[in-house]
């Protein structure tokens, strides 16, 4: 392998025969420095310097401002709000993505936050409502409940008369009266007859149905719709 020569800054000629001493303004004419530099001629040599909005070593070349915005495309790309934007690895093109704290949503028109009503939804008679960044769900005005669940009417009847026949007015609300706990006793059966609960004890049950039925141990069940025959 052959050796190569070279001249040492400051000095020009024919590394192969004689370098001599460069005189002021010859050494940037050689044109030492790096790419996007400015070169200086100094009594001794010459001094690389970076352009302006430039850094780098000059020596080797610099990388100026608007060089480096061009060359990553999320400087003019135009991602969805609240996404990210990543340059891919050859450096050419990008892929917006949803961050964690907005990890829903499409990221090329708008990420939203997990929980957020318009994706997820209210309940019966529930609004979506917005405020800023934030979505939630709420019970519009005369109506109460769990959003998330049912939105009822802040005072949906005044007497039994404006509720349906199997529901009774309570606390201003229509309740399935079968549904209130304690509306029947144990293992009784309950059935809704004009917005009141009647309770009769099941086949081979006796006892007081408003309070407890007891299995009738001398009772033998019918398979056909018959009055109960007992021994």
């Amino acid at each position: 392998r052959r050796a190569s020569c070279s001249c040492p800054p400051g000095f020009h000629g024919n590394p192969l025969k004689e370098c001599k001493p460069a005189g002021v303004g010859e050494s940037c004419s050689r044109k030492p420095c790096g790419a996007n530099t400015v070169c200086r001629d100094m009594p001794n040599g010459y001094e690389c310097m970076c352009k302006p909005g430039c850094i780098g070593n000059p020596n080797k070349g610099c990388i100026c401002e608007d060089t480096h915005r061009q060359s990553d495309p999320c400087t003019t790309a135009k991602c969805g709000e609240h996404a990210e934007c990543h340059s891919t690895s050859s450096g050419n093109s990008f892929k917006c993505s949803c961050p964690a704290e907005f990890p829903l949503g499409d990221p090329m028109v708008k990420c939203i936050k997990r929980g957020d009503c318009r994706t997820e939804g209210c309940g019966v008679g529930a609004e979506c409502v917005g405020s800023g960044d934030i979505f939630d769900c709420k019970c519009p005005m005369g109506m109460k409940g769990n959003p998330k669940v049912q939105c009822k009417p802040e005072s949906e009847c005044k007497m039994d008369s404006d509720c349906a026949v199997d529901k009774a007015c309570i606390n201003e609300q229509c309740i399935e009266v079968c549904s209130i706990r304690g509306s029947c006793g144990l293992n009784a059966l309950c059935q809704p007859v004009f917005h009141r609960a009647v309770c009769s004890c099941p086949q081979c049950h006796k006892g007081d149905p408003t309070v407890s039925c007891l299995p009738d141990t001398s009772c033998e069940p019918t398979k056909e719709k018959t009055p109960i025959k007992c021994r």
